[in-house]
């Protein structure tokens, strides 16, 4: 009862597709990457160096601030190419160590699998045992398997 009153609030049962349009979120209508259109030379002079970029978006504004600038303000535009270029080596960084750390999940993930695959043999009842007891208990073992088949 309860998961058809869900499916029917939902708009699953019967199936109403404007119901189900009308509950989904709206995605955003253009991505916001902010822009520096045009910039004049007294005014861009007392724009201060921004911080090195750590998302998508401010490198984005970081590389159109550089494409503005004219080429006789060179001290300028080197210093923030030198601010590119420490976002790039950050991030680079910071994805050999996320390739770093998916490797090494990828490979206890399979020697889980491996282990969970192997078949697991019983050998007797809970107890110590002694090297020879647990040689004697798998040739037993291997015999009654060899029986069998």
């Amino acid at each position: 009862r309860n998961i058809l009153s869900a499916w029917r609030g939902s708009g699953l049962f019967p199936f109403n597709p404007l119901r189900v349009l009308a509950d989904t979120p709206k995605p955003p209508a253009e991505l916001t990457i902010p822009r520096a259109e045009s910039v004049e030379s007294p005014q861009y002079e007392s724009m201060p160096t921004p911080a090195t970029p750590v998302s998508a978006e401010s490198l984005a504004s970081l590389l159109n601030i550089i494409k503005l600038i004219p080429n006789d303000d060179a001290k300028r535009k080197e210093r923030l190419q030198q601010k590119v270029s420490n976002a790039a080596l950050t991030l680079l960084a910071k994805n050999a160590l996320l390739q770093d750390q998916n490797k090494f999940l990828t490979e206890i993930n399979n020697e889980g699998k491996t282990r969970r695959a192997a078949k697991s043999t019983i050998l007797g009842t809970a107890k110590v045992m002694t090297w020879e007891d647990l040689e004697k208990a798998r040739a037993e073992h291997a015999a009654k398997e060899a029986k069998k088949t």
